[in-house]
């Protein structure tokens, strides 16, 4: 009797890993000043990660709702679970 009682938790395991196994980050670097890839399609529960390896920038949602640092080389990751279109700029050099 006591062999059943794991199977329910397994069975519950599995269903969620597939889901968790299907995100994916993504990789964007600024390039002089513009970011690349320009623009992205990703999936509710993807990743982007933004690297900057030089110059004075940073990454910001046109909302001001997140941002990276300013200065310096820095590498800004944002994890993105719903759905929608979000837009983001570099506020040294552009805006929303």
């Amino acid at each position: 009797m006591r062999c059943t009682k794991p199977i329910p938790i397994v069975l519950a395991l599995l269903v969620l890993l597939p889901q968790a196994a299907l995100a994916v980050t993504h990789d964007v670097s600024i390039v002089g000043q513009t970011f690349s890839p320009n623009n992205l399609t990703i999936e509710a529960g993807d990743t982007v990660r933004w690297t900057n390896s030089g110059g004075t920038h940073d990454v910001s949602a046109d909302d001001s709702s997140w941002g990276s640092e300013t200065s310096g080389n820095w590498v800004f990751s944002r994890t993105f679970n719903s759905i929608g279109e979000v837009l983001y700029h570099c506020s040294v050099h552009s805006g929303p």
